[in-house]
């Protein structure tokens, strides 16, 4: 029986795949060598000066954008609330996007990565290492004192498969190569197959059979 479901944001609930990429580049412009990956700008030590006079905060509140916002996810919202499901976003993208996400569509929990000014330089907050989730979900599944067998996680890339180490399914969701399908126990291309995924699993376990074969 499923009672908590772990989401990736970019490129799951966000039609967005980098949403680093898409509140930076308002301040710091596109192109050229610029990688705007909170990975990347983590890994390789990439210093960004603040503009003078910018509340970083303030601009990253208003790089979002409601309509990147998958087109069925409200549909998912009313899933998760008729049926009582847990629901939590575990992401490297942008908090600030994670916690408007949160608020509109009734999540019941919330981790991504943060950035601050600090001396005049754009200071990054690791809070989710995109290869680790799974440390995050765990914190997740005490919170909710919900087990392992009882949750299924989300995402669109390799790294979000991390997740699985602590959930009984893995759903790639819209993914990016071939080679997660291949790893994932579902695919799904929207929130309505995930919907129907969700379903057949808690059918079975409560002893009940499903009209028709879930596709893998």
């Amino acid at each position: 029986m499923i009672k908590l479901i772990a989401l990736d944001m970019d490129g799951v609930i966000l039609k967005n795949r980098n949403s680093w990429e898409l509140a930076l580049s308002g301040i710091y412009g596109v192109g050229g060598n610029r990688k705007y990956s909170f990975q990347s700008i983590s890994k390789h030590g990439k210093k960004f000066s603040v503009p003078p006079g910018l509340d970083i905060k303030s601009h990253l509140d208003q790089s979002f954008d409601v309509a990147d916002v998958t087109y069925d996810f409200q549909r998912m919202s009313d899933f998760l609330s008729d049926t009582g499901i847990k629901s939590v976003i575990i992401s490297a993208g942008v908090v600030n996007f994670a916690r408007k996400v949160s608020e509109m569509y009734h999540i019941d929990g919330y981790v991504a990565n943060d950035v601050m000014g600090v001396g005049g330089e754009l200071k990054f907050v690791k809070n989710v290492d995109p290869a680790r989730k799974d440390l995050n979900l765990k914190t997740y599944l005490r919170k909710f004192s919900v087990k392992e067998s009882e949750t299924i996680s989300i995402g669109d890339s390799i790294a979000d498969f991390s997740m699985k180490k602590c959930s009984s399914f893995f759903i790639a969701f819209n993914p990016l190569d071939s080679v997660l399908s291949s790893m994932a126990d579902f695919t799904a291309y929207n929130f309505a197959e995930v919907i129907r995924i969700v379903e057949a699993i808690n059918d079975l376990a409560n002893g009940e059979s499903y009209g028709s074969p879930l596709s893998e």
